[in-house]
């Protein structure tokens, strides 16, 4: 990593993600870019997985998955030895576990590893934030341009006292790219960012181009997270959790023992102190001013705009079909 831990912090606090080069090495680029796409273009479903009985999302390994925005998804940890081996190294790196426990302190889990594929064929993602206390890391599997179809930000949103939640995701993010900033970089450099910056994906630009990206979304201790529902086994072990590195083993293990029943909602243990962790400040800051509320104005403003644009555009289609 060509910045400091220290530096790469700075820039996510200061606009909500930063795009850094120089973590993996050309060799595992190489092997992970090969096996995932492998792993994405075998779309033969495996139908004798098994899971053990539990009321749990399912992690689902067995195939890939067109979904409505015609991007192709697959769950990746427990399909590839050489995938999931690459996927533990990161992990264990020293500046990425920096990192991580600088935002996310200890006992973090996660809530998302998968392949993401999109083309030419793919439509917009709206504008949108997740939950305020996750924190994402994207590996990128090829190079990224801003013609790609990509991951699109609006900088500095996570520090605004307004909860966009999926209040723009119907509009078309072509409507807001001069404000938008394009995830792009090398096969193999890594986004980091907060899912409570406001992001949403673009259209390709040309036919030719495409991307292709590992998904990593974690939640810290002391917050909500359902454990997955995990397969008995991997594609290559007797046993998914026993098959994997320490590192991705700890981040996925689903021990009901880790986990706290609040009012019938799952919340990850906290077993050290994580006082001084970052997301804490970002999931709920008490310290706005008066200036970041004026700045949240145009949000509202644009958000009743959009709300009038809907309510013409279906009566439109009544008119239309009628």
């Amino acid at each position: 990593m060509q910045n400091t831990v220290e530096n790469v912090l700075n820039k996510i606090k200061k606009t909500g993600f930063s795009v850094e080069t120089d973590i993996l090495s050309k060799d595992d680029i190489e092997l992970l870019t090969n096996e995932c796409k492998k792993i994405l273009s075998n779309n033969k479903k495996i139908s004798d997985l098994k899971y053990n009985n539990n009321n749990f999302k399912k992690y689902d390994i067995s195939q890939t998955i067109e979904t409505n925005y015609n991007t192709k998804v697959r769950s990746l940890a427990g399909i590839s030895k050489k995938v999931d081996n690459i996927l533990d190294k990161f992990l264990s790196k020293h500046e990425i576990k920096d990192i991580l426990q600088k935002v996310l302190g200890e006992g973090y889990k996660l809530y998302t590893c998968s392949l993401r594929h999109a083309s030419h064929k793919s439509s917009y993602v709206g504008l949108h934030t997740d939950a305020n206390y996750q924190f994402s890391i994207s590996i990128f599997l090829n190079d990224v341009t801003p013609a790609n179809p990509t991951t699109v930000f609006y900088k500095k949103t996570h520090l605004l006292p307004f909860t966009f939640a999926s209040k723009f995701e119907s509009i078309d993010v072509k409507y807001f790219i001069n404000k938008l900033k394009p995830a792009t970089g090398k096969k193999g450099d890594v986004l980091f960012f907060f899912n409570k910056t406001l992001h949403g994906m673009k259209e390709s630009d040309k036919e030719t181009d495409n991307s292709t990206v590992i998904l990593l979304c974690f939640h810290p201790s002391g917050y909500p997270h359902k454990p997955w529902n995990l397969p008995v086994n991997s594609y290559y072990n007797q046993s998914f959790l026993n098959g994997l590195g320490e590192e991705l083993r700890k981040v996925l293990d689903n021990n009901l023992n880790l986990y706290n029943n609040k009012d019938g909602e799952m919340i990850i243990k906290q077993s050290t102190d994580n006082t001084n962790r970052l997301i804490d400040s970002i999931s709920s800051n008490n310290n706005y001013t008066m200036i970041d509320y004026l700045k949240t104005l145009n949000w509202w403003f644009n958000y009743s705009l959009s709300i009038i644009y809907r309510i013409i555009r279906k009566i439109t289609r009544i008119i239309h079909h009628g």
